[in-house]
């Protein structure tokens, strides 16, 4: 501007407050969140619909903080574990083992899960990813489905002692990436040889923010393509 106001104000205010404001919240004296990715819906790998071998993983960035976390990196604000010691990632194998007592060996379940402190006031942004198989396998039978076991990313929220469990406005509490019957993860290209498929919808963010009371609510779900 080039210049200042041509008046100020004519007076002060007539009255001061007639009382003290109201505190704010007290920031929670601990408040984690506990993020699990993994197939809550079965109980046991041959519950699941289809046979085929899925993996995701997942990464949880945390605000104000340059560094990621995920079952490689680890920064002081985060821990990760996994159902499997000697793995990483959200994984389930189901074999078809009716026919073939190999089969049965075959069969996997396993999770990751991660813990995040000090999340009061904060936003956490959580990105699952697909990992690609080198195919689709067995892509012409129906009950061999690959593409179709996505994991699902559970929240909860731990203040003081006390688990809540974290939903969105909608009050879903479980999410994963989208999958579709006739979207297969590979496709086959001019030469006939198998490729990522543009159009599956293998990857999801998902935000969370905690208020300083440690109430926490999940916001933003996006669905993206990881290919192309």
């Amino acid at each position: 501007p080039t210049q200042g106001p041509t008046q100020g104000p004519t007076q002060g205010p007539t009255q001061g407050p007639t009382s003290a404001p109201s505190a704010a919240p007290e920031p929670s004296s601990s408040c984690i969140l506990r993020a699990e990715l993994g197939f809550p819906d079965y109980e046991d790998v041959d519950n699941a619909p289809y046979y085929g071998y899925h993996t995701d993983w997942l990464e949880v960035w945390f605000e104000g903080e340059d560094e990621y976390c995920d079952s490689a990196t680890f920064p002081k604000w985060c821990t990760y574990e996994n159902t499997n010691s000697t793995s990483t990632g959200a994984y389930i194998s189901n074999v078809d083992d009716f026919y073939y007592d190999w089969a049965s060996k075959k069969d996997k379940m396993q999770e990751e899960m991660f813990e995040m402190d000090a999340v009061a006031g904060k936003t956490s942004t959580f990105y699952v990813s697909h990992w690609y198989n080198k195919l689709d396998y067995y892509g012409e039978y129906k009950c061999w489905s690959d593409h179709m076991l996505a994991a699902t990313l559970e929240i909860v929220s731990i203040s003081d002692g006390i688990t809540s469990t974290v939903m969105d406005e909608d009050e879903n509490s479980g999410w994963k990436h989208a999958v579709s019957n006739e979207i297969l993860t590979h496709v086959k290209d001019e030469n006939g040889d198998s490729v990522m498929n543009p159009e599956y919808e293998g990857e999801f963010s998902l935000l969370v923010t905690c208020d300083e009371e440690c109430e926490c609510k999940a916001h933003d779900y996006t669905v993206v393509k990881q290919v192309g």
